[in-house]
């Protein structure tokens, strides 16, 4: 993970409990693809939110995938949306 933790959370996988962290980080993170459109392709400046589940084995490594967002709701939703099976239960 990178970025300063904002919101941490459980949620539930076949019984275990696993984290999720949303970080903020001042850098968009762009695809580096060059087949993406320019604003997508290159980093830019900007806050950021990335969200982070832990791997299923629970050993305290976690995945992103690149998801994120321009707002800790935001963020908060889709991880939300991502975890169908069950509910994530946020810290304050």
């Amino acid at each position: 993970m990178f970025g300063k933790m904002n919101k941490s959370g459980i949620w539930n996988y076949n019984g275990k409990e696993l984290k999720v962290c949303i970080t903020l980080h001042d850098v968009d993170l762009g695809s580096g693809d060059g087949d993406d459109p320019i604003e997508e392709r290159y980093d830019r400046k900007a806050d950021t939110y990335y969200i982070w589940f832990e791997q299923g084995a629970g050993i305290g490594e976690y995945i992103g995938g690149g998801i994120r967002s321009d707002s800790l709701s935001g963020a908060m939703e889709k991880a939300e949306a991502l975890i169908k099976a069950d509910k994530i239960f946020w810290s304050e």
